[in-house]
């Protein structure tokens, strides 16, 4: 299906710029190459804009060869372009699946109680890959959350981070639950905190850090 649809979308408009074209005989008019086919070329006259389909055996080699090397790099761009949104839906479900987990959760132990163990229990049971040979505690991406919002399903490292609602140990992990109102603001689900080893909730505001640091991760 996915060879099908570039086919398909490799017959839309190119948007390339006016060159000179000339055919077997010798005859040239400036045109701008709008589309292509397998057999076919719509060139746009310069003068008076006027589309016209014309046989590529009609046209010279040099036309011939430029023409399907346009063809051949929107096939590319095209793919490109496929693939990046068949990542980022996969990508999508993968994070909706962590989100599930961790909601379904909520007030239980999940494995032995640590907050890391949390976030690895979801990624396994979303078949989640982390970056590899980035340590335990990489998620995926960094998020910058001075131009970005927090997401469902981010996954936040801190270090020694302190609230007005509370201090982390060395290292503590949550999983975004609730994006906030404004960026800096997110609503977590975590365990091991207060000596509560069952999932909780809780608000944090980046913004009213005082020491230590936070790091967010979004898997993609």
């Amino acid at each position: 299906m996915l060879s099908v649809a570039i086919c398909f979308l490799a017959m839309g408009v190119f948007s390339v710029n006016a060159r000179t074209f000339t055919n077997n005989k010798g005859e040239t008019i400036d045109a701008e190459l709008v589309s292509s086919t397998g057999t076919h070329a719509v060139l746009k006259l310069t003068k008076g804009g006027k589309d016209y389909s014309i046989p590529l055996s009609t046209l010279s080699k040099e036309d011939q060869d430029y023409i399907a090397k346009e063809r051949t790099s929107r096939i590319e761009a095209i793919r490109k372009e496929l693939s990046e949104k068949t990542e980022a839906n996969s990508a999508k479900d993968t994070t909706e699946k962590i989100v599930a987990f961790v909601k379904t959760n909520k007030s239980k132990q999940v494995g032995n109680g640590k907050c890391w163990t949390l976030a690895n229990e979801a990624f396994k049971a979303a078949e989640a890959k982390r970056p590899v040979g980035k340590g335990l505690l990489v998620w995926g991406r960094v998020v910058d959350w001075s131009k970005e919002k927090f997401e469902p399903g981010d996954v936040v490292e801190m270090r020694d981070a302190k609230f007005p609602n509370g201090t982390t140990g060395p290292n503590h992990t949550a999983v975004v639950m609730k994006k906030g109102t404004r960026r800096g603001i997110m609503t977590v689900y975590h365990q091991n905190w207060s000596g509560n080893k069952s999932v909780g909730e809780v608000e944090f505001d980046l913004r009213k850090l005082s020491s230590g640091e936070v790091i967010v991760y979004r898997f993609e």
